[in-house]
């Protein structure tokens, strides 16, 4: 493992079967050399990686980032 890589700790929270939704928390964040924004490349295992979408994570109060991810935007 490469010493100064970032790192972090993802969670699915929030499952909502009614709406096919669901919200990926990262945590524990750490990037030695800092960063400008956290995306989150999610796709459906269909067809491998034909339906990628890299979502944009929001920072929480808490330190924490949040993306809520719609099953209806992947196969």
């Amino acid at each position: 493992e490469i010493q100064n890589s970032p790192k972090a700790d993802l969670a699915i929270t929030g499952l909502n079967n009614a709406t096919g939704s669901y919200d990926l928390v990262i945590s524990n964040l750490v990037a030695p050399y800092g960063f400008k924004e956290v995306l989150v490349p999610t796709w459906s295992e269909k067809n491998g990686q034909d339906d990628i979408i890299w979502y944009n994570a929001t920072r929480l109060n808490n330190g924490n980032y949040k993306v809520n991810v719609s099953l209806t935007d992947h196969k």
